[in-house]
């Protein structure tokens, strides 16, 4: 597979589903491929490789990549794998995008005959559409849009003002946010 994401958009070593414009079309969804054909492939943001179950409703965004202790013994997800923090503009961009993803959401939703609101239906018609990060989006929306959980293994390690730069932030952008959450 082509890689169709630049540098900044993926961690190092990661893959991603194609998210061709036409998936829809090419699958044989009636009636999806006209409409997620409109889904531009610059709405990507950066995720983790990991979760915690109970975060499974949640959006998932990767503050930190990799874990900086990188020493359990029970954990071999970051094995190899150099820590780093992201910047808050980083940062932002992903929350703009996720933003833009609910928007797209909702379009979707509005021509399928759903007045906006993601239903059973409307997630379903999502992921037969194989867009992993609409699908997503679409699902942390159906369940709520209220939760978040900060990737990767440590968010806390940032600055103090650079994580609450953020939450204020994502509080503007997204404000359906009512809990937070992060490994730390």
């Amino acid at each position: 597979m082509v890689d169709q994401y630049p540098a900044h958009v993926k961690a190092p070593g990661a893959t991603w589903l194609p998210l061709g414009a036409a998936w829809g079309i090419r699958r044989g969804l009636s009636g999806a491929g006209n409409v997620i054909r409109g889904c531009i492939m610059e709405l990507a943001f950066e995720q983790g490789p990991i979760r915690p179950p109970s975060e499974a409703a949640s959006l998932l965004l990767r503050l930190t990549r990799n874990c900086p202790w990188n020493r359990c013994g029970f954990c071999t997800t970051y094995r190899g794998q150099t820590f780093s923090r992201r910047s808050v503009a980083e940062i932002k961009k992903d929350i703009d995008t996720v933003a833009e993803i609910c928007e797209e959401v909702r379009r979707i939703s509005r021509q399928w005959g759903h007045g906006g609101q993601v239903s059973r239906e409307v997630l379903a018609k999502i992921y037969q559409s194989r867009r992993h990060q609409l699908f997503h989006v679409a699902s942390w929306l159906y369940h709520g849009g209220q939760t978040v959980f900060f990737q990767d293994a440590n968010s806390m390690i940032m600055k103090t003002a650079d994580l609450l730069e953020i939450l204020n932030y994502l509080g503007k952008r997204l404000p359906s946010v009512e809990r937070v959450t992060s490994y730390a």
